[in-house]
This record gives structure tokens, sequence and C-alpha cells, in this order.
């Protein structure tokens, strides 16, 4: 858990269920402020639900806007309810009420992780459709995590290694699975980073011609690295965690990750969360290569012929010296890896 994740968590377990018989105005919610987003709060519900309360600006239209109701989830836009702290009397407001429906501590967390960062992307009440905005990213984050998995866990475990290892996690998050580039793991407007991991011996990996091509005016490098599993090494949980705090500083970055995350892991992402690596295996063997400089077939295909796969044998490729990489600047010059975990 992040260590905004267990702040409010911390929060969490100083509330009890507000009385069934609370005076005021809509549903009843026993309350405590969030630090750092004003007027937002953390809260129970009678039934002893966890929810997430955006304090909303009544000077602007309240909708309509329709709620939203997950396995999980529960999403009431511009809702007026009624809130109560300890020894305080309760009061009326309009608020979007983010609910986390189970009792699974797993799922808990992840909603408090996740929420933890949404709440503080709103400095100020914001409108309630501001809010739906945000919100509906929360929304398509836990339809995702219902969703079969199409990716691998280490491949996930490799790209959050490499933001996390980096020395600007913030400028490599903000690159990773862009829409706009969606070829690549990384992308900027001249830059593109394929990862590429393996458990073997030798440095191979497989590629699709697509991903050695960059566009005219684009440099292209491949980051390649070894994963060992290790019961010692560290998760999925745990790098998450670590790009998370990497990344604190902007919050509306910090749900992105959170959704690459859980849109990579979607229905796997219980038992792919404790999937475990060796840091420094990774580390030490952490190699970046020109896209140019590795062997490829298909650049003289026909166009009639697509998809075109291959393995290369990366072992006796030159790759990138870490003065060439400072000197490209960008997501180039951050790659390589810091010294600690």
């Amino acid at each position: 858990m992040s260590s905004a994740g267990r702040h409010l968590a911390n929060l969490i377990e100083q509330i009890a269920s507000p009385a069934a018989s609370l005076a005021g105005e809509g549903e009843s919610f026993a309350t405590l402020p969030i630090p750092g987003s004003q007027l937002n709060l953390v809260g129970r519900d009678a039934a002893g639900c966890v929810a997430i309360l955006i304090a909303i600006d009544t000077s602007y239209p309240l909708g309509p806007l329709p709620p939203v109701q997950l396995e999980n989830l529960s999403v009431a836009h511009a809702a007026r309810c009624t809130v109560s702290r300890a020894s305080e009397t309760p009061v009326t407001g309009v608020f979007s009420i983010v609910r986390c429906l189970s009792t699974d501590p797993q799922l808990v967390q992840l909603f408090i992780d996740v929420m933890a960062s949404v709440a503080l992307q709103f400095g100020e009440p914001p409108s309630a459709t501001g809010a739906a905005q945000v919100l509906n990213r929360v929304i398509r984050l836990f339809r995702d995590l219902g969703k079969p998995s199409e990716r691998t866990a280490q491949g996930l475990w490799s790209e959050l290694f490499v933001i996390a290892g980096s020395t600007s996690p913030t400028l490599v998050a903000a690159a990773w699975r862009s829409v706009k580039f969606e070829r690549s793991d990384f992308a900027t407007s001249d830059q593109r980073v394929e990862v590429k991991s393996t458990t073997g011996v030798v440095r191979s990996h497989a590629f699709s011609a697509d991903q050695l091509r960059v566009p005219r005016g684009t440099r292209g490098i491949v980051a390649s690295l070894v994963c060992q599993k290790s019961a010692g090494g560290v998760s999925i949980g745990d790098l998450w965690d670590i790009v998370r705090e990497g990344v604190a500083s902007d919050p509306s970055l910090t749900l992105r990750v959170d959704e690459v995350v859980a849109e990579t892991l979607g229905d796997a992402w219980k038992h792919a969360l404790s999937v475990r690596y060796d840091w420094q295996t990774a580390r030490d063997s952490l190699r970046l290569y020109r896209m140019e400089s590795i062997p490829s077939i298909g650049s003289e295909s026909p166009p009639e012929v697509s998809d075109i796969r291959f393995r290369v044998d990366l072992s006796h490729v030159e790759p990138c010296s870490s003065e060439e990489l400072e000197m490209d600047g960008g997501l180039f010059a951050v790659m390589l890896p810091t010294t600690t975990a």
C-alpha cells in the first residue's frame, strides 16, 4: 500500500458506521476530512462500506448524471447526504460518492489506494460534471479488473521496474502506454521505448516487425532485462507502490498508473500482485539497444504481408553507453536504473 493509502486507511480505522437514526437529508455517512483535499471526506455508510465523498460546487448545474453500480463499486453523482463527525452536529451537503461495495481486504485496500490520489485531484470543489470526468476513469479501472488479462505478469513487472528504477519516474510514467503512441510501451513525440524481458540465460526476445519500426524523425530503443523469479524478490504490488510514490506529486498521473496496471492485470490481479522477481538481477542485466542496431526482418517485405514476428538473440548486439543516452536526453537519459529499490 502506498503511503497516501496507508494514511487514508488509518483514518478509516477511526470511523464507526453512523447511527441508523441520524437526522438529516439523504443517506448518512460517518466521516473524517481527507488532509490536503479541502472539503473532501472519507467515511462509512450505515452498512459499514468505505466511501470517498467529493464535495461538489453547487453553483454549477448538478446533472442529470446517472449513478453507476458495478459488482464492487458504486458511484453516485452530486448526491445530497448527511455527514457527521464524532461530537459534532451532522451537516447536509452535496457530494459525489464513490463507495467500495466489497469486504474483501485486497479489494478494499486497492480501493483506498486508488481513491487516495483521486481525492487529491480536487483542490477546490469541482462541478458535478468535472468530478464525473475523473470518476469515470475510476469506474473504467474497476471494470478492467473483471476483464481477462491480455498481457503477462512478467511483462508488467518489467515495465514497472523500468519506471521505478529510472532517475525520473514522473517523466517515464507520463510516457507509459500512451494511447497516442500505443505501438510502444513508452513514447514521447520523438522517442520510443520497447521493454523486453527474459527468464533464460540467453538474452533472446520476441519482436514484431512493427515494434522495431519508428516514424521518421523518431528514435527508438529496446530496454532488455533478465527476470529471475525469487521468493524474496520484489513483487508487482511492491513495484506498483514504488511507482505510486515516485509520481505522488501528480495525482492525475498516479491514477493513470493505476489505470494501466488494472487494464494489464484484469481479472488475474490478485494472483499477479504477488509475482516476485529479483530486483538486483534485473538492475544488473538492464541494457538499452538502439532499434536500428537490432537484426530484423520485414523491412523489404511486400505490403500485402503483415504481422511478421521473430525472435532475436541480442547477445552480440552492442548496447548503448550511458554517455550516449545522456546526450540523447529525454526518456533515454533517465532509463538507466538508480542504485536502490
